[in-house]
């Protein structure tokens, strides 16, 4: 159930993703939209990093328990 849950949620995130996207390209042209897209592909890349080292972490503090 929760699989479920989780993929609608995903496909919503896709398609609102999608329509900005187009909408982004649309009002400022394919050259800003890529330079924006980089810089938000940057600092996606950067939480999803330090979330790992987070978990990371957690899962070394409750080996050495």
């Amino acid at each position: 159930m929760k699989s479920i849950l989780n993929l609608i949620i995903g496909l919503a995130f896709c398609f609102i993703g999608y329509l900005a996207f187009g909408g982004i390209i649309a009002y400022i042209g394919y050259e800003g939209a890529g330079i924006l897209f980089g810089i938000i592909f940057i600092i996606l890349l950067t939480i999803i990093i330090n979330l790992l080292m987070k978990i990371n972490s957690n899962i070394e503090k409750l080996k050495n328990k």
